[in-house]
């Protein structure tokens, strides 16, 4: 769920640097300014102790300038998810100390959800190689989804301390 989460904020990051960088690239540069015809552009400055006897022709308007085209700018990868994923779902018991079922199996790229509830005290369920760690309460069903994109086998164990048995609150996850 948290990496859903983060997939979704980097896109819309990545959205609105893009809307950004559109914009900045829309503004047209402030026109060069010319020294009128005879002017001394070689040696001193303009204002360099000498007044001119006539004031400088006025040059023509000229046209407006047309803003440059802004560069394209591919629109952001959506998050990659395998197009063939799959959803298993599990529903389990996390009570002390054991998590019921102990051992889930899925295949690679599947997207697995995980319906579970605590039902004697407060518990944890986390998976550290897949950066999850959720709080379960009393009587309420946690749901967790992600997708498994690791083969191996991986320990989800109790996160939140439910008793002297809390050590030992572990299960296996299978990754084929």
């Amino acid at each position: 769920m948290m990496k859903k989460t983060n997939l979704i904020y980097g896109a819309l990051l990545i959205a609105l640097f893009t809307i950004l960088l559109t914009a900045c690239a829309t503004k047209a540069p402030a026109p060069l300014q010319t020294p009128p015809p005879g002017a001394n552009t070689a040696g001193a400055p303009a204002d360099a102790g000498t007044t001119p006897s006539t004031p400088p022709p006025e040059s023509p308007p000229s046209p407006p300038e047309t803003p440059p085209t802004p560069q394209e700018t591919p629109p952001p990868n959506p998050p990659t998810t395998p197009p063939t994923s799959t959803i298993k779902e599990f529903t389990m018991e996390a009570k002390m100390f054991e998590f019921i079922p102990g051992e889930i199996r899925v295949n690679q790229g599947e997207t697995v959800r995980l319906k579970i509830t605590a039902t004697d005290v407060k518990h944890g369920f986390a998976i550290s190689e897949y950066g999850i760690n959720e709080q379960l309460l009393v009587g309420q069903e946690a749901t967790i989804e992600f997708v498994a994109d690791k083969k191996g086998t991986f320990t989800f164990f109790c996160s939140v301390m439910c008793g002297s048995g809390h050590r030992d609150m572990k299960g296996t996850l299978i990754v084929e």
